[in-house]
Parts: structure tokens; sequence; C-alpha cells
């Protein structure tokens, strides 16, 4: 009976997330089929001033509509894994942008094929903004990964990181951050604050033994 009931809960768990993330994916479908109208709208002229702008007006139309269904399509996945933990969420909301992102400039890259120069300098300066952004991200993950791999401290034990001048009741191990218990507050540690730094470690004897999300 604990089995079942463990599997209706995620079954629970799986249909409260797609319900949260349901509005902010139909939203950024929408947004999509605008943009392919109003595309083709632009296409369908053959001379006159919008044909002679196409090329403009066709990326002003990616760059508004097509950040806004980034955005909500993001928020529709940080929604569904929301119940993973505020670490993994954050983490696929990341990666989710990162990657519409990516699509969003070879959209705008072939809008301007016909000017090498322009697809080229829009090319360069996306990559290294994408690059910078997901920098700090990447790391964070990786630093979370190896700690879940060597669990240096488990949940309930009491942790000092004085390179992040915290100190604290492990209350939760995610991804992207350790959450610490402090006095009256909860502190978020990145990852790679404790990788690769000194971590005092106070063992809890009945600590709970749960794995890292």
């Amino acid at each position: 009976m604990v089995g079942v009931d463990k599997v209706a809960e995620e079954v629970e768990k799986g249909a409260e997330a797609a319900k949260s993330s349901a509005p902010y994916i139909i939203g950024a479908i929408i947004v999509i089929g605008a943009a392919s109208a109003l595309l083709a709208w632009v296409s369908s002229f053959k001379t006159g001033l919008v044909k002679d702008n196409s090329q403009y007006i066709e990326a002003a139309i990616l760059l508004t509509l097509g950040y806004v269904a980034v955005e909500l399509f993001a928020k529709g996945v940080e929604a569904f894994f929301a119940t993973a933990g505020p670490g993994a969420a954050k983490l696929t909301k990341t990666v989710t942008r990162i990657t519409g992102y990516a699509a969003l400039l070879s959209l705008l890259v072939s809008v301007f094929k016909a000017n090498t120069a322009a697809a080229v300098a829009l090319g360069s300066f996306a990559g290294m903004a994408i690059g910078f952004a997901s920098q700090q991200v990447v790391g964070n993950a990786l630093a979370g990964l190896f700690l879940a791999v060597s669990r240096p401290f488990r949940i309930g034990d009491r942790i000092s990181v004085p390179a992040a001048k915290a100190e604290g009741k492990v209350i939760n191990i995610g991804v992207m951050y350790t959450v610490l218990e402090a006095d009256d507050k909860t502190v978020l540690i990145p990852s790679s604050k404790i990788l690769g730094n000194v971590i005092e470690v106070s063992k809890q004897k009945n600590a709970k033994q749960e794995e890292p999300i």
C-alpha cells in the first residue's frame, strides 16, 4: 500500500505541475502562431514600402513576439519543475531561455541572410551574451552535480562555509543551491561557493538521509 500511495502522490504532483504550467505553454503557442501569421502577411507583399523594409519588419516581429514566447515557455517549464525544488526549477528555466534565444537568433540570422555582415555581427553579439549569461549557471550546475556525487554533508548536518560567510543546518541540497537554516532566516548558498572551498561539517547522528535534488 505504501508503494501505491507513493505512486498516487507522484501522479498528483505531476498533474498539479502540468496544470500550473499549462497557461504559460498555451500562451507561448498562441504568441508563436501570431508571429507566424504576421510573418506570412509581410511576405505576401510583392512591392511597396512593406516589401522594401520586409527584413526590418520581420526582425521586429521576431524580436518582440519571440521574446514574449521564450519568456512564457520558460515560465511554464519553471512552473512544471517547481515540485522538484527551487534549484531544479531555476536551472530548467535558464536552460530553456538559453535554448529559446539560440533558436530566435538562428531565425534572425535567416532574416538577414542577404546581409552577411549584419548576420555575422548579430551572431557574434548574441553568442557572447548567451555565453556570458550561462557561464555562472553552468558552473553552479556542475558544482552541484559534484556535490551530489561526493556528498560531503547531508540534510540535518550543520555546516560552516567561510567563503560564503554562512553557517547553519542543512535543510535542502539542490543542484544550484544548498539551503541552510540559520537562526530566524533561510540562507541559499550557490553550489560553486561550496565546491573547492573549506567547509566545516558537524555531523548529526540522526540526520535525515535524503538524496540531493
